[in-house]
């Protein structure tokens, strides 16, 4: 089993070279501001898998949601195995981390939300006991800082 850990800063370089790989090159500065702010955060958690120290193979961010018009309850925002390490347990055992982390939150619903474009991830979800809850468009609108 692969061990899996509390995120460090020390990780931002390894978190960048897995979000590029998901898609997001954002950089490792980027990457060190996040980690930063989730580890200070206690309605978040975010924990790291390696093999072998210093060589990340996948990385999952959790938070715990309270909406007015559901029950309180935990939520994958992210969630990202290395390409060579798939299929090898590191999605699954970084999930039941992030259920795990719940748990201690006194939370008992885990949400995760897959990209359309996934299609590894829409049979990996299902798989490991999670049921397709619904489909929907999400929308996006940036604007400058200071200029809503």
């Amino acid at each position: 089993m692969v061990p899996v850990r509390v995120t460090r800063e020390s990780d931002a370089a390894e978190f960048a070279r897995l979000c590029a790989q998901w898609g997001y090159p954002i950089g490792e500065e980027r990457c060190s501001t996040c980690i930063s702010r989730v580890l200070a955060s206690k309605n978040e958690g975010l924990n790291s898998a390696e093999f072998e120290p210093g060589n990340l193979v996948g990385w999952a961010h959790v938070q715990t949601r309270d909406i007015i018009a559901a029950s309180s309850f935990g939520e994958i925002v992210g969630i990202v195995v290395d390409e060579s390490s798939r299929r090898r347990g590191v999605g699954r055992v970084l999930i039941d981390r992030c259920v795990q982390w719940s748990l201690e939150q006194g939370i008992d619903k885990m949400h995760v939300k897959s990209n359309s474009i996934r299609s590894e991830a829409h049979s990996f979800y299902p798989n490991i006991g999670y049921e397709l809850e619904k489909t929907q468009h999400s929308y996006r609108r940036e604007w400058p800082v200071g200029n809503p």
